[in-house]
């Protein structure tokens, strides 16, 4: 969702051409998945999904970890792709 939100928002606001709207550089990427995982952990913590987690023995740390995985191997993918 955040990248479609920024495509939306950059080909109205007419920030960039196309392509580098969808194909983020390294930096602009690690930043999207950071955000994107910061707000499923702010997610987690509002809904008191992380405490419930917690008192099964899941620590913060590997939580985040399973936060940042779908971001990172999604960035990977399109970074693979946007080098074809």
């Amino acid at each position: 969702m955040l990248r479609v939100g920024v495509l939306v928002v950059g080909l109205l606001v007419g920030l960039a051409p196309l392509r580098d709207l969808i194909f983020f550089t390294a930096p602009a990427g690690g930043f999207v998945a950071l955000l994107a995982a910061w707000l499923t952990m702010f997610d987690a913590r509002r809904r008191g999904e992380s405490l419930f987690l917690a008192d099964l023995g899941v620590s913060p740390g590997v939580l985040v970890m399973v936060a940042l995985g779908p971001p990172v191997v999604g960035e990977a993918v399109v970074g693979l792709l946007g080098s074809l």
